[in-house]
């Protein structure tokens, strides 16, 4: 669900004052840790409730928001979820901290040394806090 010019552009100005940055900026210069308030069109929901113990109280929901400059994954506490009721289509406002996942491969060699191999390409996610739909106008 590719959003034309015109969408992308209307989205951006909607989103801007509720905002602290958009996805781009997040990835080429936000570090893990660092509290922002991002938003966008959910493009994707994946609920993890679905793989796990139907009595876990602790599941995630994978959620993929548009904000008109790419794409943001957030990972949002399912009860936190269930209180949004956010779906497909809808535009959500939601703030926390970056967070990467630390990628580091260690192989033995024949001569028995260790190398390490760490991968630093791996995309920033917001870890949810707090999340609310944008009113429609």
């Amino acid at each position: 669900m590719q959003l034309t010019k015109e969408e992308a552009l209307e989205l951006m100005n909607a989103l801007q004052p509720h905002i602290t940055g958009f996805s781009v900026t997040f990835q080429l210069e936000g570090k893990p840790g660092q509290e922002i308030i991002c938003g966008g069109k959910v493009t994707k929901i994946v609920d993890m409730s679905q793989w796990g113990d139907e009595n876990e109280q602790g599941w995630l929901i994978y959620v993929t928001l548009d904000d008109g400059a790419g794409e943001m994954l957030i990972v949002v506490p399912g009860l936190l979820w269930e209180e949004v009721d956010a779906e497909v289509g809808d535009v959500v406002i939601a703030s926390g901290i970056l967070f990467s996942l630390p990628k580091t491969c260690q192989f033995k060699s024949k001569a028995d040394t260790d190398i390490l191999v760490v991968r630093a390409d791996d995309p920033l996610r917001l870890l949810v806090r707090t999340i609310r739909k944008l009113p429609k106008e």
